[in-house]
């Protein structure tokens, strides 16, 4: 009998190890496939080398640790095993460079998983670069102590262009050419002193553009690398921010804030001789939060309009709903007009380049500067009715402010080179990581404090319903960096099943790290680097919630990041150059004749980044009293049936949490889109009393149903509320509230929820 249960063990145990290898599997994701010689002679004109980090991914699944020849030191800094990378023919200037490793367990080397390493692309000179268009065949491969070998591969591109162009530099998500910054009323930039926000915010970014005067284009000004107004928002990516809260400080209306605004900044380069760049254009484009669908789609998401020789860009709309809006350095249309957001111009965002920037007769980059101001803080109407289906132009009758259909503390930014023809085109579908013609901030901040949730809103995009067999649904690829151990992570997917999610996790990996939270919501340690499977779908993309639990072991000053990233599937078709690789024996029957003249690989759709700063209780108190408010107005606004709906719910419920483990009461908060809503926002005056003057546009009670306050809304459109269980208040508000009479209500400073004088400025209806 034991020998029995010993060959029937060996032979499961034979039959398991069979399976385990037929799903072992190599394959290469691109972040980075197309370089464009300019962009990197201009990084070359700052360095020895150019070097674009996170280029590309080399995934090998299917082995234990021990197989393959990895140890724990294999996951500290350089890897010490790498899998071979090779190329179709002989580079003069380009290199590779494997700078991580990360596993999905990475605490347990015993387990059959998968192992990711990170490469950066190196490049020496541009002499590789040989014709309009050179195609690089890279093939990655690796070999088991067991001899079984697996290899994947890609396609990159080396392009030659003499457009205008735009530079990511070492990341994709974080274009160099890309600034965001704030400014208060009255405030002015650094090293530009002269020019101060004491006009309009429109005033500001034209005279920031200038070519006189001190402004960025001014030609008497020293130019890149070593001047004053040069870019750099990797080396400055935890102070590029903007505001969401209308101002800062103060207490409406007795005690105003000091008004806030934001602006973008892009940098344009150009090279050439003596002839200018003409009809150039920069759009700048918001959607509204931390996304991976930023891919070129004219007919959607980057829509251009005008009237005759004018293009400007328009509203994005995705299923009747706006997903990305433009801004601009001039005033906005009212998009109520007859030819709706057609109307607007855009003046100091149009070329020809060297109208700005004279050539430089020796070939040397030309930069020039376009801007806008990014006004998602204003309260003025500009959008359509969100219960209503949207159109790119209009005409349209504004509801909706920017502010309110914004979707979460940082939003993702794109500006734009657009070309009249018969200059080349941005292809339809390419990304922002591919084209010198798009750049992106895709950056978040956000600060913790005891305890360490640290939310981030984000949407994806759901793949194809209609998958050919050997292609895999996307996935989302978490990049955990540095995070300290013992950090957990939740992903809030309310518009698929997290029971999915599990089933193709369970299918296509190995291992997987994933379990069930909620319908929607699955959580995972978030160590190395995590893969999550998206189910396909149809219409709009997947509204999400990412959460970071960072324990309490991490200590002010230190400072962590997660980069997330969506892969989807790439092809490229070589005529008469079959590639050599392995395939995968669960695939080779289905993929013999198909690939015969195609390779096939992943690539990055898009990427954002979530940046975690530890500071101090006191240090993020009032700015997360300031989001909640804001958050919490914009929240009123979102219809219930749209995809948004339960995301901010829940990402309003993670920043109360906040508050309270802060030292706040977000019972207290109340929601205003100048973020003044709470009793620590606005350091009264001692001695002086508050006063409020709107209608009633609430009652309260508790769940006994007794009177306990009522909320005010003022005539700048902010809600207050005040306690009282005097039965006379209670039946002064009630008769106030519904005869929508005009009172003011006074408090004291100390209690500023709690009137002292109630004034009716309207006499009552009689009973």
């Amino acid at each position: 009998m034991q020998n029995i249960i010993q060959e029937n063990t060996c032979g499961l145990l034979a039959f398991c190890d069979w399976i385990r290898r037929s799903i072992t599997d190599c394959v290469v994701i691109t972040d980075r496939s197309s370089f464009g010689k300019a962009e990197i002679q201009a990084m070359l004109h700052q360095s020895s080398t150019a070097v674009i980090d996170a280029a590309f991914y080399v995934y090998i699944d299917g082995f234990a640790a021990s197989e393959l020849g990895i140890s724990a030191a294999t996951f500290g800094g350089t890897p010490n095993v790498t899998p071979s990378v090779g190329f179709n023919q002989t580079l003069k200037g380009m290199t590779v460079k494997a700078t991580a490793c990360s596993a999905a367990d990475q605490g347990n080397l015993t387990q059959v998983q998968r192992f990711t390493w990170t490469y950066q692309v190196i490049f020496s000179n541009t002499k590789d670069f040989t014709g309009e268009d050179v195609q690089i065949t890279m093939t990655a491969s690796m070999t088991s102590n067991s001899s079984i070998n697996v290899s994947g591969q890609a396609v990159i591109d080396l392009t030659t262009q003499p457009d205008p162009y735009e530079i990511d530099g070492p990341t994709s998500w974080l274009s160099v050419d890309l600034q965001v910054f704030s400014l208060l009323q009255n405030g002015a930039l650094a090293h530009t002193p002269s020019i101060a926000l004491s006009g309009t915010p429109n005033d500001f970014i034209h005279n920031l553009l200038a070519n006189t005067n001190g402004g960025y284009n001014d030609p008497t000004l020293p130019r890149a690398p070593n001047h004053p107004f040069d870019l750099d928002l990797v080396a400055n990516e935890n102070t590029s921010t903007v505001e969401l809260a209308g101002s800062i400080g103060g207490l409406p209306p007795i005690i105003p804030g000091i008004l806030v605004y934001n602006f973008a900044v892009a940098r344009v380069r150009y090279r050439a001789l003596s002839t200018p760049a003409k009809n150039v254009r920069v759009f700048f484009r918001l959607f509204q939060a931390a996304s991976t669908t930023m891919a070129y789609e004219p007919s959607t998401t980057y829509p251009t309009g005008g009237e005759g020789s004018v293009k400007i860009p328009l509203l994005g709309v995705q299923n009747g709903e706006v997903v990305t809006i433009p801004f601009f350095a001039a005033a906005r249309v009212n998009p109520n007009n007859p030819q709706g957001l057609n109307a607007q111009t855009d003046p100091d965002n149009v070329g020809p380049v060297g109208e700005k920037i004279p050539d430089d007769p020796s070939g040397n980059e030309v930069q020039v500067y376009f801007g806008c101001w990014l006004d998602i803080n204003q309260t003025s109407p500009q959008l359509p009715d969100p219960n209503s289906t949207a159109t790119a132009a209009g005409p349209y009758a504004p509801v909706q402010s920017i502010q309110d259909a914004i979707r979460g503390k940082h939003e993702c930014l794109v500006a734009e080179i657009h070309l009249d023809p018969p200059e080349p085109q941005i292809p339809t579908g390419i990304t922002p990581a591919l084209s010198d013609k798009l750049a992106q901030r895709n950056l978040e901040i956000v600060g913790v404090a005891s305890p360490h949730l640290v939310p981030q809103t984000f949407q994806i995009k759901p793949p194809s319903t209609t998958l050919a067999d050997d292609r895999r649904p996307d996935e989302l690829m978490f990049d955990w960096n540095d995070l300290p151990p013992g950090t957990s992570t939740t992903v809030y997917l309310p518009g698929t099943s997290a029971d999915t999610i599990l089933k193709l996790a369970d299918r296509m990996y190995t291992y997987h790290g994933l379990s069930r939270v909620d319908a929607h919501t699955l959580t995972c340690a978030a160590n190395g680097i995590t893969y999550v499977p998206i189910p396909p779908g149809v219409g709009p993309n997947y509204a999400g919630l990412l959460t970071v639990d960072v324990p309490a072991s991490v200590t002010q000053g230190q400072s962590f990041r997660v980069v997330t990233r969506q892969i989807t599937n790439a092809s490229e078709r070589i005529v008469g150059q079959p590639p050599p690789r392995q395939i995968p024996a669960r695939r080779r029957q289905t993929q013999a004749a198909a690939v015969a003249d195609e390779i096939a690989w992943r690539r990055v759709l898009g990427s954002f980044q979530l940046s975690i700063p530890v500071q101090t209780k006191a240090s993020l108190l009032v700015p997360e009293e300031r989001l909640l408010s804001v958050m919490r107005w914009i929240f009123k606004g979102i219809p219930h049936h749209n995809r948004w709906h339960p995301v901010i719910r829940r990402y309003i419920d993670i920043i109360a949490g906040r508050v309270i483990s802060l030292g706040g009461d977000p019972t207290q908060i109340l929601p205003t889109p100048s973020g003044n809503g709470g009793p620590h926002l606005a350091p009264p005056t001692p001695g002086e009393h508050l006063h409020f003057t709107g209608k009633i546009s609430g009652l309260i009670f508790d769940h006994f149903g007794d009177f306990e306050g009522f909320i005010l809304e003022t005539m700048h459109g902010e809600e207050h509320r005040f306690q009282s269980r005097e039965k006379d208040v209670a039946i002064l508000a009630e008769r106030a509230w519904r005869e929508r009479l005009r009172i003011t209500v006074t408090t004291g400073h100390h209690e500023p929820h709690r009137p002292r004088t109630i004034i009716i400025h309207e006499p009552p209806a009689p009973f």
